[in-house]
């Protein structure tokens, strides 16, 4: 829903601003009358309907978190928060990879954005100090 009336508020408030636009370059008055008062509204609903029916249903879902890798029990905090557990999230997105950090005890929370999954790992080796062969995949 906040999706549907996001469009519309674009939608209608594109079609005020071009009137107040248009108004001011002619130094005149423009009388939108009837068709602002209800023309408007009625293009903006059907903007944002064909918008929100035209987005894929994949997009609409949220994405599934889960860990691909953990770290147990290792100092893995550049906090000096001491020994926690991370879970380690690497998926694949239009960007690139989205990396996901995040505690046990919810202590550490991150997300970074890279340009490969390699460069994604090297990032967590790099920063939290934690080698990819104490990570333990799919728990």
């Amino acid at each position: 829903m906040g999706r549907f009336y996001g469009h519309f508020a674009a939608a209608y408030g594109t079609m005020w601003l071009v009137m107040l636009l248009l108004a001011l370059v002619t130094q005149s008055h423009i009388e939108t009358g009837l068709y602002g008062l209800i023309g408007f509204p009625i293009i903006a609903l059907i903007y944002a309907a064909v918008r929100v029916s035209s987005t894929p249903r994949s997009e609409n879902r949220p994405i599934p978190f889960g860990p691909i890798s953990r770290v147990r029990g290792f100092n893995a905090s550049p906090h000096g928060r001491g020994n926690v557990n991370l879970n380690l999230t690497i998926e694949p997105n239009e960007f690139g990879y989205q990396l996901s950090v995040v505690s046990d005890d919810g202590s550490l929370a991150e997300g970074t954005q890279h340009a490969t999954r390699d460069a994604a790992k090297r990032y967590v080796t790099q920063t939290y100090g934690v080698p990819e062969s104490l990570w333990v995949t799919g728990s």
